[in-house]
């Protein structure tokens, strides 16, 4: 986590993301804009509240948040919680927050959230059985988790 936390502030530049993309997903990945195209649009429409988990500097959530969505976007590395919130206040993004938060053990009640999304981030987890429990628990029943994973 240290090395990618360390990583905030080129996490969005094209010395990152096309560069990962590439090695990741090979030579047909999709781009970042058309990642976050596919996995915004998966949010419910009438959702008022998602989760971003393993949020990062809010790469997808600032996607989705609005005068009437907020959203709440968690990760353990700090840098990228800033970067985060640095670029919600440079881009007049509004309803998004930041917190340190373990996916884990989320700081959350039962049903608190209309929809979840983890970009990029599942392959991470100690235990990803636990990390979509958890997930699963905080969102209301029914409601959309949007996953998007690395194919290694």
């Amino acid at each position: 986590m240290t090395a990618i936390d360390r990583m905030a502030g080129i996490y969005e530049t094209k010395l990152w993301y096309p560069l990962g993309l590439s090695v990741y997903g090979g030579l047909g990945a999709p781009s970042l804009k058309r990642l976050v195209t596919i996995v915004t649009r998966k949010i419910d429409s009438r959702a008022s509240r998602v989760l971003d988990v393993a949020c990062g500097p809010g790469t997808f959530g600032r996607h989705i948040a609005s005068p009437s969505k907020e959203v709440y976007g968690i990760d353990a590395p700090g840098r990228m919680l800033r970067q985060g919130r640095a670029y919600t206040v440079k881009e007049g993004i509004p309803n998004v927050h930041f917190a340190r938060a373990r996916v884990e053990a989320l700081p959350f009640e039962a049903g608190f959230f209309d929809a979840a999304l983890c970009c990029g981030s599942l392959h991470l987890f100690e235990d990803t059985v636990i990390a979509l429990r958890e997930m699963a628990r905080v969102i209301k029943p029914r409601a959309i988790i949007s996953l998007y994973f690395h194919r290694w």
